[in-house]
Parts: C-alpha cells; structure tokens; sequence
C-alpha cells in the first residue's frame, strides 16, 4: 500500500472534521459541567441550563445566554464581554475578576453573586436583583470590591455606594458625587478627584497615592488615617 494510500485510509477512519465553532466534547454546555477554560466565545446558548456550571477563565465574550439557568456557576475570571445575559439567573454566581464590559444585563437576577473584583461599563439594560450593597451607576456595577479602575465617572452621583476594597486606580471621579460613600480600604492610586464631594464619606485606610485632591469637600470626612477632617482643619490633607 502506498504511504499516500495509507495516509486516505487513516483521514477516512477518522470521520470528518468538526465543524468550525462547534464544541468538543469536554466544552459541551450542561448543568454542573466542568467548562473551565473553554472557548465559547460566540456561542449561541439562549435557554441553556448551565447551572451549577464550572466556567472559571472561560471566553464567552459575546455568546447569547438570554434567560440561561447560572444560578450558582463559578465564572471566576470569565470572559463576559459583550455577552447577552438578559434575563439570565445568576443568583449565587461566583463572578470574582470576570469582565462584563458591554454585557447586556436587563432583568439579569444576580442575587448573592459575587462580584469581587469584577469590572464592567456600557452595560445595556438593568438588572432584576443585585448583590448586598451593589448599584448600577452609569453602566457600572458599583459596590465593594468593585473594579471600576480607569472608570469615567466625572460628575457622577455616587453618594452614599459602598466601595469598600473598590479598585478605582486612575479612576476620573472629578466633580462627582461621593458624599457620604463608604471607602475603607478603597484603591484610589493616581484617581481625579478634582472638585469631588466626599462630605461625610468613609475614607479609613484608603490608599490615595498620587491623586489629584484640589477642591476637594471635606466636610466631617473620615480621612485615611482615622482622623476627622472636622479635627484636621476642614480638610485630610496632611492625613492622608
């Protein structure tokens, strides 16, 4: 038998190739499933039952997942950009450092998710329900541990948010609104906060290297260091 002859019989035994996009065994969408890592990028999933799913480091930039069952799947560093979850349930969903920039969320239950160090912005729609402590503002989901680094929130009102452990380095909040905002432990490294609004806000061991803090309110604010602005002269420069 020829070599060439030989090679035919071994494409032929193999079958024919996938087609392109289609997902291999180990990717295929079900409840409980070990997807961790997958490429379903695109993927076309509107009702699926994915809850309970491992999808850790999966791509699903821009798959449609309207009204999909994730209730409890682990998404952690997922990728989520551009994705369709509307109507989706994600209530008690691991989303730790998932990015959900340009995701569609509307009606999107997201209940007990958690979503530590999860960035977003220009998210369509609003969800049905939210983590403890957790708003949209703008198209972000703001709330404690919130990636919202690099963020535009200039002029935004986002008085009274949690952002405890919030991850706002080089984030543009001049002018904006955080009177009264909870931001112990915040990361506000390199942050524009010219002009800003932190009347009453809760700025305990918050890290605020190299940000612009000229105009700032400071009326009965809780500077870094523990001190009150009130005590300080009307302003935490000096204790920050």
């Amino acid at each position: 038998m020829s070599a060439l002859a030989l090679v035919l019989g071994v494409v032929a035994a193999a079958g024919p190739a996938p087609p392109a996009g289609a997902a291999t065994a180990a990717c295929r969408p079900a409840p409980g499933a070990d997807l961790a890592g997958c490429d379903l990028a695109g993927a076309h999933l509107p009702g699926a039952d994915l809850a309970g799913a491992r999808l850790a480091g999966a791509d699903l930039a821009g798959a449609d997942l309207t009204g999909a069952d994730l209730d409890g799947a682990v998404l952690r560093r997922a990728d989520l950009r551009g994705a369709r979850l509307g109507g989706a349930g994600l209530v008690g969903a691991d989303l730790t450092s998932a990015a959900l920039k340009g995701a569609v969320v509307g009606g999107t239950q997201l209940a007990r998710a958690t979503l530590f160090d999860a960035s977003s912005g220009l998210l369509g729609g609003a969800p049905a329900s939210y983590p403890p402590y957790y708003v949209l503002v703008d198209g972000y989901l703001v709330g404690p541990g919130a990636d919202l680094a690099g963020a535009d929130l200039a002029g935004v009102d986002l008085a009274g948010v949690h952002l405890r452990f919030g991850y706002l380095t080089g984030t543009d909040l001049r002018k904006a609104d955080l009177a009264g905002a909870e931001l112990r432990h915040a990361y506000l490294h390199h942050a524009d906060l010219i002009g800003a609004d932190l009347a009453r806000a809760d700025l305990l061991d918050a890290h605020l290297l190299d940000a612009a803090l000229a105009g700032v309110t400071w009326y009965l604010t809780t500077c870094p260091d523990g001190t009150s602005s009130a005590d300080d002269g009307g302003t935490c420069a000096g204790h920050l």
